[in-house]
């Protein structure tokens, strides 16, 4: 009797702890401690982009949507409209107080992964200004040193899923879907 008792807490203690890592896993920032472990958390990118000289060498957490990305001998800049983040660092909605950032690396980044609409979140070291034209003004950009960042997967609407529904289709009504051959309800055959 105590080795069977003993033996269900053993496994109850094991089931505990494996879903609270799980738990945790699912709650972490997406970019590493290492990288965020230099961020100035009270400083955001409108400070900077008032007196970029001030806090020239500081690092900011920053995200956004990439507007263009350049490819050059000295290596990639991408041009991001600043995106306010939520704790795990995804990108909610623009911040128009901030507006456009420049981020410049020695590495290359694949254009055609880090293409025009696609989020990023990213970690940079600042590092003055530069002026490029923007439509018919001038524009002055904050620049940043890049020192790491996360590409965000591509949104498609046909592989995401309800928590309790089921998946979207863009058949607006049950009769005319291929997966009803039921008089009722709703049928699939991965259910």
């Amino acid at each position: 009797m105590e080795k069977t008792r003993k033996f269900i807490i053993d496994r109850w203690r094991v089931w505990l702890a494996a879903t609270l890592l799980v738990l945790a896993a699912g709650c972490t920032h997406v970019l590493p401690p290492s990288a965020r472990q230099d961020v100035d958390p009270y400083l955001d990118l409108a400070a900077v982009k008032e007196a970029p000289h001030e806090y020239e060498g500081r690092t900011l957490l920053l995200g956004g949507l990439i507007v263009d990305h350049e490819v050059t001998r000295e290596g990639s800049r991408l041009e991001v409209l600043s995106y306010t983040l939520d704790r795990w660092g995804r990108p909610l909605r623009a911040d128009e107080d901030a507006g456009r950032f420049l981020t410049k690396t020695e590495r290359i980044l694949d254009p055609a992964l880090y293409e025009k609409g696609r989020q990023v979140t990213l970690t940079a070291v600042v590092s003055g200004t530069m002026s490029l034209p923007l439509g018919e003004t001038e524009y002055r950009y904050p620049l940043l040193r890049l020192s790491a960042i996360y590409l965000w997967p591509r949104h498609d609407p046909y592989r995401e899923r309800d928590l309790f529904g089921p998946p979207y289709y863009p058949y607006t009504h049950p009769y005319h879907s291929p997966f009803r051959p039921y008089p009722f309800g709703w049928y699939h055959p991965w259910w």
